[in-house]
């Protein structure tokens, strides 16, 4: 049964789920009209049996309107019950507007992840492509593709680097070249480092080829937040980098940027960059930006993670 509050703008259903006038209005009129003519109901039944035994003997005649207060207290129940199960469950589209909301928002949420996923795997699709080219370096439609992909990623030294090999070939794209004179260098972007990255032979059996390898600059006594990065399967150690600003993570952020940094080399079974294997990392000494030294980065967990 249905109970209403007086005088409120909420009334609950049989399941106890509030149901806002805004949206159940009539819902709650409906269940008020139906409480107080049941309520008139049984009142009219107890007064028949409280007042009947000080009524004189009853004729034959009048007999059946005797019976007439059961009888309206018994159609009433039934009444009743036949409009409940008419209306149904009042709340079933308050329920389904809920579960609509939710459905939403889940699916706002999936595709903010799905987003997320998507960038990733198009960077794994771009790596996986320049792979190809190493095989089958004569194919100009793929640097071409490459070209695109790389400025569609930010990557404009690599796409003029691609490009390149694809006019070579005698591959071209006007608007993408036009693209790529509007991305002028700026002359602090000349800032690079480099150098190479090796792992201890005795530390070679813990790590397998899918694993990832990370070489981070960050700011020396600054922010956490990565100047540059570059991201290598373990696959291809040892190999040889350059960070510039091209591989900068945040706009404002560069290694043009900044004065002293560090530079870390990790492994991460995971792929995430902040769960590295223990022990499998090793860093630079501090040293000045500019600095156009070539650092040699040894992953070896037996000697620290200092590098000089």
């Amino acid at each position: 049964m249905a109970a209403i509050t007086a005088g409120s703008s909420v009334c609950f259903n049989n399941r106890g789920n509030s149901v806002t006038r805004n949206s159940q209005g009539t819902f709650c009129k409906q269940m008020t009209i139906l409480f107080y003519v049941l309520a008139a109901s049984m009142v009219l039944v107890a007064l028949s049996f409280v007042v009947r035994p000080f009524v004189p003997a009853i004729s034959p005649l009048t007999r059946g309107f005797a019976q007439l207060p059961l009888l309206i207290a018994v159609l009433t129940v039934l009444g009743a019950v036949a409009i409940y199960f008419v209306i149904g469950r009042p709340d079933a589209t308050v329920i389904s507007a809920d579960s609509h909301a939710r459905g939403t928002e889940a699916r706002r949420g999936d595709a903010a992840t799905g987003g997320q996923k998507q960038l990733g795997s198009v960077g794994s699709m771009v790596d996986g492509l320049a792979e190809k080219l190493k095989q089958h370096p004569d194919d100009g439609d793929s640097w071409l593709l490459l070209a695109r992909s790389y400025d569609h990623l930010g990557r404009h030294e690599e796409a003029r680097a691609a490009y390149a090999k694809a006019e070579a070939l005698g591959k071209s794209d006007p608007s993408l070249e036009s693209a790529l004179d509007a991305v002028q260098p700026e002359d602090s972007a000349t800032i690079e480092v480099r150098g190479r990255v090796t792992l201890a032979a005795s530390a070679a059996a813990e790590v397998s080829d899918s694993d990832t390898v990370y070489v981070i600059a960050k700011a020396f006594g600054g922010p956490p937040m990565p100047l540059a990065v570059v991201r290598k399967p373990a696959s291809e150690l040892p190999f040889e980098f350059v960070l510039n600003d091209e591989s900068s993570m945040v706009r404002g952020m560069e290694l043009s940027t900044a004065g002293k940094i560090v530079v870390t080399a990790k492994i991460s079974k995971t792929g995430d960059a902040l769960q590295s294997m223990p022990g499998y990392e090793v860093q630079s000494n501090p040293f000045d930006a500019g600095d156009s030294s070539y650092l040699d980065l040894e992953i070896d967990p037996t000697a620290g993670t200092t590098s000089n």
